[in-house]
């Protein structure tokens, strides 16, 4: 019996390593894991046993100073999610090594494990983030409906998506960036632009039923205007109350008589 606990001959282990499948190893897909087991839990999900390939020497450097680890201080295990295979959703079950560092001059002390496909402390792998933004950004999923999907929070599903966003985001701007610079070059010898023109005063004109009147006039010239008065553009002039336009006369219209309201 094989890995997996299917019938058929055992594989050799890898030196240091448990029995492992290699053909569950390459379903998978994540560089640095091997799988050892595959059972399924009576809740549908799929874990899937894995341990650390020996030939990945990365996972076993120190973190701060990057000396290779000898010792084994423990060896704990972690469950991260992954993404679907089929119709089956993925729950990794990775008995890590927590090792001692080499170095008598670092202070790190002990490490654990880690992986780019899975990196230190992370609940989920690092393609299911992704796959979580894609969906969100690409698929136009609603948080509520990726989270459902895989298994996550919706709060889980926003923070990949703003991951997902902001990685994109930085590619668009290194292109923007190459595009202004053309632009710029392009434009540098295009004359400049004229200056818009200001349109005309329009003239004064009665409002109906008696409302007010008002005028707007281009504004007169710094002297004319009263000390500490802002100059205005445009003045409402009121004809129950003439004495009212006596402030600014240049810019309002002479008072007249409410036009007759219809019978």
């Amino acid at each position: 019996m094989d890995a997996t606990g299917c019938p058929g001959p055992a594989q050799a282990a890898p030196a240091g390593c448990a029995p492992s499948c290699a053909a569950a190893t390459a379903l998978l897909g994540i560089p640095g894991l091997v799988v050892t087991s595959v059972t399924v839990t009576e809740d549908g999900w799929t874990v899937a046993d894995v341990v650390t390939d020996p030939a990945a020497e990365a996972a076993r450097c120190c973190p701060k100073c990057g000396a290779t680890a000898t010792r084994v201080k423990e060896r704990p295990r972690t469950a991260p999610r992954d993404v679907l295979i089929g119709d089956r959703q993925i729950l990794l079950r990775w008995g890590k090594t927590r090792w001692y560092c080499s170095n008598p001059d670092c202070d790190q002390g002990t490490f654990t494990e880690a992986l780019p496909a899975v990196p230190s402390r992370a609940r989920l792998t690092a393609r299911l983030r992704t796959r979580l933004g894609e969906c969100i950004g690409d698929d136009l999923m609603s948080a509520v409906a990726t989270a459902r999907r895989y298994g996550v929070s919706d709060r889980t599903a926003a923070r990949a998506f703003d991951a997902y966003a902001s990685q994109q985001l930085a590619g668009l701007d290194d292109e923007q960036d190459l595009g202004e610079a053309a632009g710029s070059m392009s434009s540098a010898a295009a004359p400049p632009p004229t200056a818009p023109t200001r349109r005309p005063a329009s003239p004064s004109r009665p409002a109906p039923n008696g409302s007010p009147t008002w005028s707007t006039s281009a504004p007169a010239a710094a002297s004319a205007w009263p000390k500490d008065a802002p100059p205005p553009r445009r003045k409402t002039c009121w004809p129950a109350t003439p004495g009212g336009c006596a402030t600014w006369p240049w810019t309002c219209p002479r008072p007249t008589a409410p036009a007759p309201r219809p019978a």
